[in-house]
């Protein structure tokens, strides 16, 4: 038997796939032999683990089953005898290099059976390293950390890489396991391990990024650790992008506007994998008006989805699989982002950078439309009066500019309150409410407008089993073959009967939940209706209730009815809520650009360096631009309400 026994745990297959080996430990235990090795000693408690959970072969007797679980208090035994004779005189001997899966349960051992009690602490801790066991290793066993405190506190400071623990408990989202770190740690240690760990040439670059997006006021963070962890980013940045064999693969958006281009748009991919998209200027041309240039951003630049939820967050399902969503390091409080996101990101300014020359050169200007939008159009079109926005000076820099958008953009929002609010804008009001807008909050004159899925066990086994690459049930064989159920379910006919018997269970989940049914022994759709909701929750987590057709809005309120789906009345789903705090504040995201405050608070750097303060300013029409869709629905649909 090469590979020792582990139990990982009653969730983990790792654990039902050594059912065979567990009965083999226990049919080789032998309770007169005295001469075991740690390793022998971890073994043995896994089996009993085995052994009292009632992990063994489906085909093995009750007989046989009574037998082993009767052997579980003489192996506990023959482990307890082994664990007490260690002491200071021979832990030297008895604690020796083990296999690398034992080394939590060696801890769990040591502690549980006091060895600590007959060995000194630094010696015993020696003994631990020199078995294999790493700091990290005993950072995750809570009550070692309580034991050996002070020592684990020096081992912990005395290597600048274990900084990367400090940051796996403060700053890094806990995807691992949990740390313990020493009660003794000091917010100076941690400030001081961070510091050498920056300088460190054999740092890891995902976590000096962690720093240098970590709010400063983060544990143990400052902001000078922060200015100098973005430095070394940026120059390692730098640094591998000057490398041609330094791997990886390119991507990116290239925005153009073709004088010759009698199209609206072309789309293509070069070799490098660099998509194009070209506008043709004639088409541009011929649908100038305001109106029509607002439609552009829906239409043909594509700023919203199904239901006028917009394009520009980053969505969970848009992860580009497990590696996507699972690589890399992690912020506590970081802005999910992936491959998809920053293509969006690139294409949506991109988009705006051309469309706003293109504009001016025309003497129109986005600013323009926006002020004619508020001022004109919601007057004339849905009786909206008092909204009022005023354009940048055409004089001004583009860092005036920037400050004067998101000034704006406050006030068009607090504007845009009252009137979901009470139906009218009061100026005294108005002049009144002077508090920072809050995204998640801001309110719309449209009753239950969103829809959202709620915590229900249900709900997410649906759209787990459903849409998910993980759930592996879009795999039966070569013939029968798609990413996801869904996409396989869509292109293929399935049998209940050519389902691997691992898949089955799962399907007559979904059966019972009313989503799959069986039409003459295919496996169907129960409602068409239904599972679109379901896919556009699933993709954008949020569908507009009214935006959506009355077959959907049926399938909507029995789903609500069930407690798989709850309503919310707000402006922005909260995946737009965030989107905008990831680009304005940092209420939200450690790692967001803090636009909104650095503005209009003067704190930016490079206060003359005008390019920047240009992209700044693209990226505040953008998000105005985003605000005016959003707000133009809500008319849309209160006006449509009304009229029925």
């Amino acid at each position: 038997m090469d590979k020792r026994l582990k139990f990982y745990g009653l969730n983990d297959y790792g654990t039902f796939f050594q059912v065979k080996r567990a009965t083999e430990c226990l049919d080789d235990y032998d309770s007169s032999k005295t001469d075991y090795a740690i390793d022998d000693i971890i073994e043995l408690y896994n089996t009993v683990q085995f052994a009292e959970n009632g992990v063994f072969p489906k085909d093995l007797s009750s007989e046989k089953e009574t037998e082993y679980k009767a052997l579980v208090p003489k192996i506990r035994k023959t482990i307890a005898i082994f664990l007490n004779t260690i002491d200071q005189s021979n832990a030297a001997t008895k604690i020796t290099k083990i296999d690398n899966n034992y080394h939590h349960n060696l801890l769990t051992l040591i502690i549980g059976n006091k060895v600590h009690e007959r060995a000194v602490a630094g010696d015993l801790l020696t003994l631990l390293r020199k078995a294999g066991i790493r700091v990290g290793e005993m950072l995750e066993n809570k009550e070692l950390v309580k034991v050996f405190d002070q020592d684990i506190r020096l081992l912990l400071i005395a290597e600048a890489r274990n900084a990367e623990l400090v940051m796996r408990k403060h700053l890094e989202k806990k995807d691992r396991q949990d740390i313990h770190l020493p009660s003794s740690l000091t917010n100076d240690d941690i400030q001081a391990l961070l510091g050498r760990y920056i300088d460190d040439a054999e740092a890891n670059p995902n976590y000096i990024k962690l720093i240098a997006d970590t709010s400063p006021k983060a544990i143990g963070m400052n902001a000078k650790l922060k200015l100098k962890a973005k430095r070394k980013d940026k120059e390692w940045t730098e640094e591998f992008f000057k490398n041609k064999n330094a791997g990886g693969f390119k991507y990116g958006t290239d925005i153009a506007i073709d004088n010759e281009q009698s199209e609206p748009l072309l789309l293509s991919t070069n070799a490098e994998g660099i998509i194009r998209l070209s506008y043709g200027k004639k088409w541009l041309e011929e649908h100038s008006s305001n109106e029509e240039i607002l439609a552009n951003f829906v239409h043909l630049f594509g700023f919203v989805h199904e239901g006028m939820v917009l394009s520009l967050p980053s969505y969970k399902s848009a992860m580009t699989g497990i590696v996507e969503r699972f690589m890399g390091v992690k912020g506590k409080n970081s802005y999910p982002t992936g491959i998809a996101f920053n293509l969006s990101e690139q294409r949506s300014f991109g988009q705006v950078f051309v469309y706003e020359r293109f504009l001016q050169e025309h003497n129109n200007s986005l600013e323009k439309v926006i002020a004619w939008f508020f001022e004109e159009y919601l007057k004339t079109r849905h009786c909206a009066e008092g909204f009022q926005y005023k354009p940048s000076s055409e004089l001004s820099t583009y860092l005036e500019k920037s400050r004067h958008v998101f000034t704006e953009m406050e006030s068009i929002l607090r504007q845009f309150s009252l009137y979901a609010e009470d139906g009218k804008i009061d100026k005294e009001l108005l002049d009144l409410t002077s508090e920072q807008i809050r995204y998640h909050d801001i309110p719309s004159p449209i009753k239950d407008k969103y829809v959202y899925v709620t915590n229900d066990e249900d709900i997410a086994l649906v759209q787990f089993y459903l849409f998910s690459d993980q759930a592996h049930l879009g795999y039966i064989n070569d013939d029968l073959q798609a990413r996801t159920l869904f996409e396989l379910l869509t292109t293929k006919d399935i049998r209940f009967d050519e389902l691997q018997s691992f898949q089955k269970p799962q399907i007559d989940k979904l059966v019972k939940l009313g989503v799959l049914h069986t039409v003459d022994g295919l496996l169907k759709f129960r409602s068409l209706p239904q599972i679109v909701a379901l896919k556009v929750l699933f993709d954008y987590e949020a569908i507009g209730y009214n935006n959506a057709a009355e077959d959907i809005r049926t399938e909507i309120d029995s789903m609500v009815n069930s407690g798989w789906l709850i309503r919310k009345s707000t402006l922005l789903t909260d995946q737009e809520a965030s989107y905008f705090n990831f680009q304005l504040n940092q209420s939200e995201f450690s790692d967001g650009y803090d636009l909104r405050n650095k503005y209009l608070h003067g704190s930016q750097a490079d206060k003359d360096n005008e390019n920047i303060h240009h992209n700044t300013y693209i990226i505040a029409l953008k998000l105005m631009i985003a605000l005016v869709i959003k707000i133009s629905n809500d008319f849309y649909v209160k006006d449509q309400l009304d009229s029925e």
